[in-house]
């Protein structure tokens, strides 16, 4: 079996699927349609790297703090100016926006992950995803050359976590947001990589820093409302996510009246909007019950542990139920939950999306498991892989660009690499280019929302297939493609070039 950082995620969950996942499944109390409860998950923050990234599992937390290093300037090649800071054990405090002086460089925060293989091997897993902090200055190099944020050298401050610490993930997000906005003034941040929790949107917005994500912690309008200074280019709302899903599910017809259907919740708070007011009304309207489980976020990395056993707790509730189709609202839990059903010859169809990581899903030991499964795709990356298996179709002039830049870093040897470097890549230039759009206004974090907003159609994210961003629709992505299991490969394909658009 081929494992991966789901999605490549870098922190991501790893190897069988998981670290999102991480579960420890318990119904939500009161939720299931069937009269099914539990124990509801823990309510702490998390920095998570949550599943649906690639591969098998996604969901690695964002986890442990640990960042290490000085707080001085790196001489690293090419990167003179760079800061690689330590974790900070001060408050986050609330302020307003840092000035920018005339002409004065700026600095940006990027998180940045160096143990992936270590976390990966706790898990059982393989991560090759290169050296981060030189992906990252590679298009922050490139960047500069090409005018810097709105005619102002960048400055990348790097934030080092150690995904195998057993460090509180609210701890290290605290540590984060101070370290960016108290020993730092940053003006962009990004997280690229890793599910992160709404603590971070959150503490940067009190900074007014703009705050790029590309992970697959959920959201929708009520947090683009909430976190007015977060864009994710490469993401589309939960609403919109579980309206195709179950869309998907019924014209297809995989489940009819009388039936019963599977739902697998991740519990982010987006998520479970989506699954109350959109998935389970649209199969109720249809005389269909939904057997929901809900899988609680870990607080730390030692608790990601109790995924198995909370997927095993679910596969066995749902075969012993008869039913027949699953659907997965929930980042990293695919891997687990198929490996547990195919060990009891449970084998139901699954409908999936890209933050399942399916391009990690390969090998003959899931033939029998997904043989009937339906993906929504819109990650191609995640979805088939991107450099030597199943090439990512389709244009994308960022992400030609990005190939480019990445290519003569030396960090880029395979699929994991290739998405790494990509990701990161992606941020930092949506954050240049939202400084080519606000012209000679100084890059502050303000007039960076707002340049971001001008995109439009106009710059696609590199991580999927069209982008389409404005003021009031901070997740850009549109459409998606259909998935299917090929047996020849043994791994997930395109089933057509048609795309669908996301409701």
């Amino acid at each position: 079996m081929r494992h991966w950082l789901v999605a490549m995620g870098l922190a991501t969950c790893v190897a069988a699927a998981a670290c999102g996942s991480t579960v420890q499944q318990q119904g939500r109390g009161g939720a299931t349609s069937d009269g099914l409860s539990g124990a509801s998950a823990n309510g702490g923050t998390n920095v998570q790297s949550g599943a649906g990234d690639n591969a098998a599992a996604s969901g690695s937390d964002l986890g442990a703090s640990g960042s290490t290093g000085s707080g001085g300037s790196t001489s690293g090649k090419g990167t003179s100016g760079s800061k690689t800071t330590g974790s900070s054990s001060s408050k986050v405090a609330t302020t307003g926006a840092p000035t920018v002086a005339s002409g004065a460089p700026v600095e940006v925060g990027i998180v940045i992950y160096p143990d992936v293989s270590s976390f990966a091997a706790e898990f059982g897993g393989t991560a090759d995803v290169g050296d981060q902090q030189k992906e990252a200055e590679a298009a922050v190099n490139w960047a500069n050359a090409h005018g810097g944020l709105a005619g102002h050298k960048i400055v990348p401050v790097f934030f080092t976590v150690q995904l195998t610490s057993a460090t509180p993930y609210d701890q290290t997000e605290q540590q984060i947001c101070s370290v960016f906005t108290q020993d730092h003034h940053v003006v962009a941040a990004t997280t690229a990589g890793a599910n992160v929790d709404n603590v971070m949107p959150e503490c940067l917005k009190a900074h007014h820093v703009l705050y790029i994500t590309i992970g697959h912690f959920m959201h929708d309008n009520t947090d683009w409302a909430q976190y007015p200074f977060m864009y994710s280019l490469a993401e589309t709302s939960s609403t919109r996510l579980g309206t195709a899903m179950a869309r998907e599910t019924l014209n297809r017809k995989f489940v009819a009246k009388g039936d019963k259907v599977g739902l697998m919740v991740m519990e982010e708070p987006a998520l479970l909007r989506a699954a109350d007011k959109v998935v389970k009304p649209m199969f109720q309207a249809q005389g269909i019950s939904v057997t929901e489980y809900t899988v609680p976020y870990p607080t730390s990395t030692p608790d990601i542990a109790n995924s198995v056993a909370i997927d095993q707790s679910a596969a066995l509730k749902m075969a012993s139920q008869g039913i027949k189709t699953v659907l997965f609202l929930c980042p990293g839990c695919l891997s687990f939950f198929a490996q547990n059903a195919g060990s009891q010859h449970y084998y139901p169809r699954y409908v999936f999306s890209s933050i399942d990581g399916p391009a990690g899903l390969t090998g003959s030991q899931y033939a029998d498991s997904f043989r009937s499964a339906f993906g929504l795709g819109w990650e191609p990356l995640q979805d088939v892989g991107g450099y030597s298996h199943n090439p990512a179709p389709g244009p994308n002039s960022t992400r030609d660009l990005c190939t480019a830049i990445e290519k003569p870093s030396g960090q880029v040897s395979g699929d994991q690499s290739f998405w790494a470097s990509t990701i990161f890549c992606d941020a930092v230039l949506t954050m240049w280019q939202a400084g080519q759009k606000i012209g000679t206004l100084p890059p502050t974090g303000d007039n960076l929302v707002q340049g971001v907003g001008m995109f439009g159609q106009s710059w696609p994210s590199a991580m999927n297939y069209s982008t389409n961003v404005a003021p009031s629709r901070h997740d850009g992505v549109e459409a998606y493609r259909a998935l299917k299991w090929d047996d020849g490969c043994t791994c997930f394909v395109y089933a057509a070039p048609t795309f669908f658009p996301f409701p």
